[in-house]
């Protein structure tokens, strides 16, 4: 599923910056700068710095992702077989690869990927010295939470948790030798100060200042608080691509309300064993503090005063997280009365049905976030070079890929523009909007036809890309 069609779409905007960005010098500090300006952690570039020396083909820039990818599957296939048997190990891989965003997540080059699959090796090595302290599987949920962090910043919404559940349980366990509680309490110091302070003051302090993050701008009127039990699972419905139109938020509102019952339900049930209960106290934990902060607009902050809210990619971080926390739910739940694994039963055949048809559509569908893959062989068979050329939006793209013409020559770029003037425009031209941006596309193109021109649209995908040829009649 990770790589059907992973070359189906080009790279957009943000995939652009990444790949640009990672290239940039450590020696002379340029990454380290590029970094800061956006709002990201550093170890998806550096990591991308290296991996790109190795070649700098789009394919190879996407397989990264892949390969991690396989390596987050089997991690939480591993940690399920702790918990639970094969078949609910199988249950949690497919539910991992059924779910939209994490496949969309794999095959866009973004930080996102790499955070999760540190997560789910995190989440691996937590359940390992829970079930069993020794300090490999300590010094790997220690490491695995500190590089997670370090991909993306979303990812203390289960770090975090996670960390402090097994903290606690270490330093309040009766039976735990006190040589262990002092190295459990020195491992976490010496990660705060070797880890995250350097992270906080070196990047997430420029990085907030820079994005003016604030925080506290919103009053928190009862409207807001009685979102709190529905958003958990519209936001699960977002995930598997179950969030359009009005009859699906309606019935992850009601699947919230069941998996947060749940969930309680677990946590009170003194029979359910700690490694799997934390898990979803850590879920319900994270959940909590996410969406919080969401509404607080301190996290989730696309620009400033700008949220993007709780359906967008800075919810990935539930993808590891659920992938566990649903087995240990559906598992738990069978030990119940007859009615509720009879209720199991019936929920389980509607949410097959429903993965197979909108999460595996949307899937086989693929994703498609910019076309100049899609321009460049129209533009090259009219020999566009010829004519001006007007780039509007992120033009990182447009060079990518005219550079790697056969036949290019650096001639191809003459006549080529990243600005134009509307009130001299020559009588033939092109109109390329490359995406997520050039809003002056549109202007251009209306008084181009107000003067007369003839406009020919070789592709009109909206801010993902436009592509058009104007000629003016006499």
């Amino acid at each position: 599923m990770m790589v059907f069609n992973l070359m189906h779409s080009a790279l957009w905007a943000d995939e652009w910056v990444e790949y640009y960005y990672s290239q940039k010098s450590i020696r002379t500090g340029d990454i380290f700068r590029a970094i800061v300006s956006t709002f990201q952690p550093p170890l998806y570039n550096l990591v991308m710095h290296f991996w790109l020396k190795i070649s700098q083909s789009l394919l190879w820039f996407r397989l990264f992702n892949v390969v991690i990818g396989f390596i987050a599957g089997i991690f939480i296939y591993k940690t399920i077989r702790i918990l639970y048997t094969k078949r609910a190990a199988i249950i949690s891989v497919f539910i991992l690869a059924t779910c939209y965003q994490w496949v969309y997540c794999i095959q866009e080059c973004s930080e996102y990927s790499l955070m999760l699959a540190c997560l789910c090796a995190s989440i691996y090595f937590y359940v390992s010295c829970s079930v069993k302290f020794d300090y490999f599987p300590f010094f790997g949920f220690i490491l695995f939470s500190v590089l997670a962090i370090y991909s993306q910043y979303g990812s203390v919404f289960v770090t975090i948790p996670l960390l402090a559940l097994f903290f606690f349980k270490t330093v309040f366990d009766k039976q735990a030798q006190p040589r262990r509680k002092l190295f459990v309490l020195g491992s976490y110091v010496i990660s705060l100060v070797i880890f995250a302070l350097p992270l906080y003051l070196l990047f997430l302090k420029k990085q907030m200042e820079n994005n003016a993050i604030t925080g506290n701008t919103v009053d928190f009127s009862s409207d807001v608080i009685k979102d709190f039990p529905f958003v958990f699972g519209q936001i699960t419905g977002y995930l598997f691509n179950a969030n359009n139109g009005e009859i699906w938020p309606a019935v992850f509102s009601v699947i919230s309300i069941i998996i947060l019952a749940l969930c309680l339900f677990i946590v009170a049930d003194r029979k359910v064993e700690w490694q799997r209960k934390s898990i979803i106290i850590a879920l319900l934990s994270g959940y909590t503090l996410h969406f919080f902060l969401v509404q607080m607009h301190i996290y989730a902050m696309v620009h400033p005063g700008e949220s993007a809210g709780f359906f967008a990619r800075y919810s990935y971080f539930y993808i590891p997280l659920c992938a566990v926390a649903f087995p240990i739910i559906i598992a738990e739940s069978r030990r119940k009365t007859t009615a509720l694994t009879s209720w199991k039963q019936y929920a389980a055949a509607v949410l097959a049905a429903w993965v197979l048809i909108v999460s595996f559509v949307g899937i086989m569908k693929n994703w498609h976030k910019s076309y100049d893959n899609v321009f460049i062989k129209t533009w090259a068979e009219n020999e566009g070079w010829k004519e001006p050329t007007y780039l509007f939006g992120v033009k990182y793209g447009f060079y990518y890929y005219v550079e790697r013409l056969e036949n290019y020559e650096e001639s191809f770029l003459d006549n080529v523009s990243e600005s134009v003037d509307e009130d001299n425009l020559p009588d033939r031209f092109w109109a390329w909007r490359i995406n997520w941006g050039g809003s002056g596309w549109k202007t251009t193109i209306d008084k181009a036809r107000s003067l007369g021109y003839e406009v020919k649209m070789y592709g009109d995908h909206g801010y993902q890309g436009q592509l058009a040829y104007c000629e003016l009649k006499e």
